[in-house]
């Protein structure tokens, strides 16, 4: 029972140090022989889940017209396309360092750390609330990027522009993607996309 209750403790911990900008955390995930994948994964399951949440909510309370499919299409495959794009953005930052900058990276540290730093997309949960809904949409993004800079940087344990333009080509490729299926596949009836893709129909 204690050894459960470590295992949520932990990233919890970690969670809420990374809240407050602690970077160290990243480097303590990285030199964690006890970290488990599974850990990670399922934090950017749960913080795609409540991005898209965020983007249900902001259609059912912003006052706009109820649309088809909504939950569908936002809570479910918003979120799935999210974190598996996600996971995408980090196995392309990884192939960059390793086979175009010759960085030596180890693979479970990567998506241990990009696990943890995918937390700020929880901050589109925060999408509902009518009037600001934009400033937490491009916040959940911009935190979300940096968080990922500081982890990879922390991973490879340099602090050099290879490391920054591998992490923002594998950033730039998640976010064209969700873009690209927010843009194809809504149409007037009904919008997909979790976070701020979720709102893509009401821009267009």
């Amino acid at each position: 029972m204690s050894g459960i209750l470590q295992n949520v403790l932990t990233p919890l911990i970690r969670i809420f140090r990374l809240s407050k900008f602690d970077q160290n955390v990243f480097g303590e995930i990285r030199d964690d022989s006890s970290a488990k994948l599974i850990t990670s994964i399922t934090i950017i399951i749960v913080s795609s889940l409540l991005a898209g949440l965020g983007s249900f909510l902001y259609w059912e309370i912003s006052g706009n017209p109820v649309v088809e499919n909504q939950f569908i299409n936002t809570f479910i495959f918003g979120s799935l396309f999210m974190a598996l794009l996600y996971i995408e953005g980090l196995l392309v930052t990884f192939v960059l360092l390793v086979q175009v900058f010759r960085i030596p990276v180890d693979l479970h540290a990567l998506l241990c750390v990009g696990g943890y730093a995918s937390f700020p997309l929880c901050l589109s949960l925060l999408m509902a609330i009518p009037l600001v809904y934009p400033l937490f949409s491009i916040l959940s993004l911009c935190l979300l990027f940096l968080f990922l800079v500081i982890g990879m940087q922390e991973v490879c344990q340099e602090k050099s522009a290879k490391v920054f333009f591998a992490t923002l080509l594998g950033f730039a490729t998640m976010v064209a993607a969700l873009g690209i299926i927010a843009v194809l596949f809504s149409n007037p009836d009904a919008p997909i996309g979790a976070g701020p893709f979720g709102i893509f129909l009401k821009l267009s």
